[in-house]
């Protein structure tokens, strides 16, 4: 039982740190969503990189988890900013979206190394 507990531990503790950069790097910035009210939390800005931190802290991980969950997290909140932009296609949208996760990439790679 205890091996099958351990077994989701991991991809769970991932997921969580992506999400939670994600979500505050998204806050960062100024959102309008809901009926057009607008959500800025400036100060999001000072955390978003502590869940990936702090992941990356607890274990020695991979180059290839380390990319993943950087990459995912870095995605999916620019994804959400970017989706204004109305004379880009859908394809440059999501590619522009990726080029600009790899600051994130790039800064958790090196965060690797050093934690």
């Amino acid at each position: 039982m205890h091996v099958e507990q351990n077994k989701w531990r991991e991809p769970l503790l991932a997921a969580l740190a992506a999400v939670l950069c994600a979500l505050l790097h998204t806050a960062a910035f100024p959102f309008a969503f809901m009926g057009g009210k607008v959500l800025c939390v400036s100060e999001s800005a000072y955390l978003f990189l502590v869940p990936i931190a702090l992941w990356l802290m607890v274990r020695r991980r991979g180059i290839r988890a380390t990319l993943a969950v950087s990459l995912g997290a870095g995605w999916a909140s620019w994804l959400i900013l970017l989706i204004w932009l109305r004379h880009v296609t859908l394809g440059g949208t999501i590619g522009l979206a990726l080029i600009m996760s790899l600051f994130l990439a790039g800064w958790a790679l090196a965060a690797r190394r050093v934690l």
